[in-house]
């Protein structure tokens, strides 16, 4: 009896581990929109690119709005884009829409120095 709860224990720890995969959430489908950089205290919260044209940006992140659960910071028509609030969870589903091309972690970008981050 002794090894299984041991075995259970390493399994819980390693799975505590794991980071990203399970705090972030994984997609659903078979061909997920990609998701670039990675989480930055500092600048939470990702940018959505909208796969349609830019004539139809509008009804379709209205769509996007409605249907995942996200706080629009932001709407960029002209970069077919929304900055948003959101769950990592959250972006799992959004990256298995047909209409999103990629998301983004918005991320906090240094001028000058050159120095180390």
């Amino acid at each position: 009896m002794g090894v299984p709860h041991r075995l259970s224990t390493v399994l819980l720890i390693a799975l505590a581990g794991c980071g990203t995969e399970l705090t972030h959430g994984v997609p659903r489908c078979a061909k997920p929109a990609p998701l670039f950089g990675h989480f930055d205290s500092r600048a939470p919260g990702y940018f959505i690119k909208v796969r349609d044209p830019a004539q139809n940006f509008w009804p379709t992140a209205s769509r996007l709005e409605t249907e995942y659960s996200m706080q629009v910071e932001s709407r960029l028509p002209r970069f077919n884009m929304l900055q948003v609030a959101t769950s990592p969870v959250e972006v799992a589903r959004i990256r298995c829409d047909a209409a999103v091309e990629w998301v983004e972690y918005k991320a906090v970008v240094l001028a000058g120095g050159g120095g180390d981050l």
